[in-house]
């Protein structure tokens, strides 16, 4: 059975296989400090690094299409806000502080420690 023929044979056998390649995600917040007549903005901006992959689902899952895949990046803008004027320094951390505390936000910051 040639190379071909047996990753067809297991390919049938795996309906439920996910064709994506792995990709890195990583989260960037960003804090503006306003002053009396300028309002603090903050900024979450999420960098996913990854492929792009113009093989079929079969071929990348026997491996074929290495030669197909090219290094991709995006920046998405996932929150932006604008607070109040005269909103102070401990209000304005208080805030950031509740922001981190997203779930997505949180797994990013615990997987950065390991």
């Amino acid at each position: 059975m040639t190379r071909s023929t047996a990753c067809r044979a297991h390919w049938v056998s795996r309906a439920a296989w996910t064709p994506w390649p792995p990709r890195r995600i990583r989260f960037v917040v960003g804090v503006d400090l306003g002053q009396s007549t300028d309002p603090t903005a903050i900024a979450i901006l999420e960098h996913v690094t990854g492929v792009l992959d113009k093989g079929s689902d079969y071929d990348r899952h026997c491996g074929l299409t290495e030669h197909l895949q090219t290094k991709a990046e995006r920046v998405d803008v996932r929150h932006l806000e604008r607070l109040p004027l005269g909103l102070s320094y401990s209000a304005v951390v208080q805030r950031v502080s509740d922001l981190l505390q997203f779930d997505r936000l949180k797994r990013e910051r615990d997987e950065a420690r390991l």
